[in-house]
Parts: C-alpha cells; structure tokens; sequence
C-alpha cells in the first residue's frame, strides 16, 4: 500500500483519524501529537493544528475580554471609593469595593450556589416557612451572598493579579500559535 501524500513511498502505519496510509516521512513529521493522537496522516495532523490555534485564539479573546472588563471595573472602584468616600461615607468605599471585585463576586456567588448544591445532595432540600404560614424552598439566598462578599472583598486584591496572569497567559497563547503556525508551514511542504 502506497502513502496518501507520497505515492512513490510505502506505507509505515495508518492514521488513526481518517484510515489514510501514511509514509515514514509523513509519520516522522507529524509526530509531535503522536502521545494524543496516535499516527496522523498530515491532512489529519494539519487539522489537529488547526484546532489548537482556534483553542488558543478563543482562550486569548476570553482573557482580553477579562482583562478589559476587570481593569475597567477596578479603576471605576478605586476612582469610586477613593472620590466619593470622604470621611464617613462607607457606602461609596463598599459600593467602590465591589466595583473592584466585581468578577470575583460573580465567581463567588457560582461558589455559593455549588455550596448550596452539595448541602442539598448531603442534608436534603430545607424549607422555610413566613409569617403567613406559606413554604418556600430555601434556596440559600443568604450563603449565596455571604460567599459573594468574601469573593468581592477578596477581589479587592486578587483582581490586579489576575489581570497580570492572564496578560502573561495571552503572551504565551500567542507564541504557542505562531510555533504552531510554523510547524504547519514546515509539514506542509513534506
């Protein structure tokens, strides 16, 4: 049997994504996904590249879109709390606070509704009943929240560093696509 790109070269292994013969050179040149993937034909291996240049494309335009939205917040919260929070103005300082923790606080309150979750999975569902005599499911509204606030709180710190780490994260998302891009250009010309 003949390799599919090289029809002079015998075939050494089958790709293990389309079934296609593939040659000692091609074999050797797509062996670097070899571990994940198995033997790929290079139109597989081309393919398989590809992917991962989206994936990290799509991890880079998320960590801006944090990025962005996180500085922005935190600078407004700073700029808020630090203007308008003379004195004994708590509420601009909180209000400030959780401009700056913002994102943090959105995590914390998806923390708080796992929390509940696993309450629930662990103890059972747990009512409450108002003065009207009526039964609500409790659906852990104040944990929820009390989560959130040390998520915020926490935030005040954690927000600059994360900006930081996904701005190195995108540094390193880039240089990984354009190694990827040169090997797709260098297997291209087997």
């Amino acid at each position: 049997m003949k390799c599919s790109r090289h029809l002079n070269k015998e075939v050494v292994a089958m790709c293990a994504k389309c079934n296609a013969g593939v040659c000692e050179d091609c074999a050797t040149a797509t062996q670097s996904l070899r571990d994940e993937y198995g033997t790929l034909c290079v139109s597989c291996y081309q393919t398989a590249l590809g992917e991962a240049i989206n994936y990290y494309k799509e991890d880079n335009s998320s960590k801006l879109k944090n990025i962005i939205i996180s500085a922005c917040l935190y600078v407004f919260g700073i700029f808020f709390a630090l203007v308008n929070g003379t004195g004994t103005d708590y509420i601009s300082i909180i209000v400030g606070i959780f401009f700056c923790g913002f994102y943090n606080a959105i995590a914390g309150w998806k923390k708080g509704e796992e929390v509940h979750e696993e309450h629930e999975r662990k103890y059972g569902v747990s009512y409450n009943v108002d003065s009207e005599g009526n039964i609500e499911r409790n659906n852990g509204f104040f944990k929820k929240l009390f989560i959130a606030a040390i998520y915020t709180v926490l935030g005040l710190v954690v927000t600059p560093f994360t900006i930081i780490k996904n701005a190195i994260i995108i540094s390193k998302n880039k240089k990984a696509i354009e190694s990827i891009e040169l090997e797709m250009e260098a297997v291209s010309k087997i």
